[in-house]
């Protein structure tokens, strides 16, 4: 083999690394993602992106991917055949091929203003009947259920909203993300906090995912790359790090990041072809 010969078979290595690399970002750019608003899960407008978007950016590095989140409101998000969506993958109403890449996990919880219902306990569904209850918009499909209960559904298109509902008793109960609830409690009613009580809906933990279209043109190549490093993810100082940010100490990260691994081996059998080079 001459000299020019392996100048050719360096260039051709060098293309082939480029290759993948664009690939891997479909038109050379940035995977954009699209998500919904639900901080501090997932923000456009804190700095950090939400305890989501601060995870996404440890795994995204740790892969070698650059991204942008485009946020929709919930009732678009739901409806997304994007390729490529974080957020939880219960509430999408497209069927596609996506590979479930969890990196979090929050559940849902009743929330209620304590002043005005001293004595309320929900262990139930029929623990509110005769109660009105406040949704977002285009989250809940079985109106029919709570009719059954009793319960009368108010629907509002921002969680801020619910919460001011919540406080004036035009509704008794709020629906809502449990990371959400707290999160809204300390920055629109700091000195009320205490007045607020949340009850996490047992049997309710969902993980806030990454998901790959594995049907779009390079959905294997970026899946690979996510699954390649996600659980060295989960388990660096740098995960915990975020999960101190937003759950302080104490036993709550220990059992965030046993249900996490859970869910990480519940979804591995959509990530497609682990056996593949890579």
């Amino acid at each position: 083999m001459g000299p020019g010969t392996k100048t050719v078979s360096g260039v051709l290595a060098v293309l082939s690394m480029f290759a993948l690399a664009l690939d891997a970002r479909g038109d050379g750019g940035p995977i954009v993602f699209q998500s919904t608003e639900t901080p501090p899960c997932w923000s456009s407008v804190m700095p950090s992106g939400g305890m989501g978007g601060e995870i996404l950016r440890l795994l995204s590095d740790a892969a070698g991917l650059g991204y942008s989140i485009n946020y929709l409101p919930i009732a678009r998000f739901r409806a997304s055949r994007a390729p490529y969506i974080v957020g939880d993958p219960g509430i999408l109403t497209t069927d596609r091929s996506r590979a479930i890449f969890p990196i979090g996990v929050f559940h849902s919880a009743y929330v209620y203003y304590q002043p005005r219902h001293p004595e309320l306990t929900i262990h139930s569904m029929k623990d509110l009947s005769g109660h009105t209850i406040g949704v977002m918009r285009g989250t809940l499909e079985n109106m029919s259920l709570f009719a059954q209960h009793r319960i009368k559904v108010e629907e509002s298109d921002s969680t801020e909203s619910l919460m001011r509902m919540l406080r004036k008793g035009r509704i008794d109960v709020a629906v809502l993300v449990d990371l959400a609830g707290q999160h809204l409690v300390r920055e629109m009613f700091p000195n009320e906090q205490d007045d607020f009580v949340q009850i996490v809906i047992r049997g309710s933990a969902r993980p806030l995912a990454v998901m790959v279209d594995l049907d779009a043109p390079d959905g294997h190549v970026i899946a690979r790359r996510y699954r390649q490093v996600l659980k060295i993810t989960i388990q660096s100082h740098e995960y915990e790090g975020i999960l101190r940010k937003y759950y302080g100490t104490g036993v709550e990260i220990g059992k965030a990041r046993e249900t996490v691994d859970r869910l990480v081996e519940f979804y591995a059998s959509s990530w497609g072809n682990r056996d593949e080079e890579p």
